[in-house]
């Protein structure tokens, strides 16, 4: 894993693919019009799954894109994870065989003994609109402020988070490959012209960004100033997509496009700047020298104070939608971490994670036409 010092890897938006030699580029060509051609001829419904498991593995994953690297073109990645108890373990294992499944590098920094005066800057402090924050969602916090401070501890110049319950399809790095493909490339205004925050307007080429939210609830597109469509053929088709926002995004497509208000911090990505700035928007937890005028809890949970940031304009954010990744529901096991701490004590039936064509967690050990599909059904969360 990479530690201080130079990043070993090149970091989004700027990650190029490189050029493969010209008989590599023909070879690759003529397999992919071959491979075209049976899919279209099996038109069953096994031929056609049995084609949407090979062809992004044949198109979309060719070898040396930097972006598609073992950090996804992120300098690290970080995982916010509780030290691992028997109840707790399965979040943890889980993120572990799923990066080893996708040939992913995480690193989990142990976290801290969270003092109660620290707790208490969260739970009795200044009640925000939407209240104040309950224990669990307050260790949560805690969580991802003590992995941004891991972060800027480190040179490095962007880092991806994860929540120790994400999950991702098993073509991730051919996903982040596309992604950074699309950072890159000019921005299509929007028509007509909503701005949210007032002050966006049309954004430089290639996109900036400070916070990169790939995995989430839900973020609208509706109103945004400005969207970039960008392929992705392992996208879920439109009716099989779970959560908020969802219902106008066209099939196999993705969207970037400036926050207006994300739900839920699964996956984000921070450049240096933008985990300064979020740590200057949070609490200072355990300052040796208190603040006479320190930032306070508007929100009740991270995720909300983070979507607060960027909905504010106060700091760079931009929305993968759909999410790339989701968090994932074991079965037999409680909804969240946060939920248990705040004595929830719902169970999931079974195993799923939302949006994610096919879960890098379910398909642990399975390969090819051995993988199967795990997402909800009608009546689960």
């Amino acid at each position: 894993m990479q530690g201080a010092g130079k990043p070993r890897y090149a970091v989004l938006p700027s990650s190029k693919p490189r050029i493969l030699p010209a008989r590599r580029f023909i070879e690759f060509i003529v397999l992919v019009w071959l491979v075209s051609i049976l899919c279209f001829l099996n038109i069953s419904r096994e031929g056609w799954v049995r084609c949407t498991r090979i062809l992004p593995q044949i198109v979309y994953d060719p070898p040396d894109l930097s972006a598609g690297n073992s950090t996804l073109g992120f300098g690290i990645i970080l995982a916010v994870s509780s030290n691992k108890t028997e109840e707790t373990a399965w979040r943890q294992d889980g993120l572990v065989a799923a990066a080893n499944r996708t040939g992913l590098d995480i690193t989990i920094p142990p976290q801290p003994v969270f003092a109660n005066a620290d707790l208490r800057q969260l739970t009795d402090g200044k009640e925000g609109d939407f209240g104040l924050p309950q224990v669990g969602h307050a260790q949560a916090w805690l969580g991802h402020v003590h992995v941004l401070k891991n972060f800027l501890a480190s040179s490095l110049s962007t880092a991806l988070l994860l929540e120790d319950d994400a999950d991702w399809d098993v073509s991730i790095r051919s996903q982040t490959t596309l992604l950074a493909q699309a950072l890159s490339q000019p921005i299509t205004p929007s028509s007509p012209s909503t701005l949210s925050p007032p002050q966006l307007s049309l954004p430089p080429s290639p996109l900036a960004w400070d916070v990169l939210w790939l995995g989430h609830c839900g973020d609208s597109h509706l109103s945004a100033p400005f969207t970039r469509p960008y392929a992705d053929p392992s996208t879920l088709p439109a009716p099989l997509l779970r959560g908020l926002y969802h219902e106008n995004l066209p099939n196999g497509t993705r969207l970037l496009h400036p926050s207006a208000a994300p739900v839920c911090s699964f996956a984000y990505a921070v450049t240096r700047a933008g985990a300064a700035q979020l740590l200057a928007l949070s609490p200072p937890f355990s300052a040796a020298k208190p603040d006479p005028h320190p930032a306070e809890a508007t929100a009740p949970a991270w995720d909300l104070q983070l979507s607060g940031a960027c909905a504010q304009g106060r700091v760079r954010c931009v929305t993968v939608n759909p999410e790339l990744m989701h968090h994932h529901r074991m079965g037999g096991r409680g909804f969240s971490a946060i939920g248990e701490a705040n004595g929830e004590e719902r169970v999931s039936e079974h195993d799923y994670t939302w949006n994610v064509g096919w879960s890098a967690r379910c398909n642990v050990g399975r390969w090819g036409d051995g993988m199967k599909r795990c997402l909800p059904g009608e009546e689960d969360p």
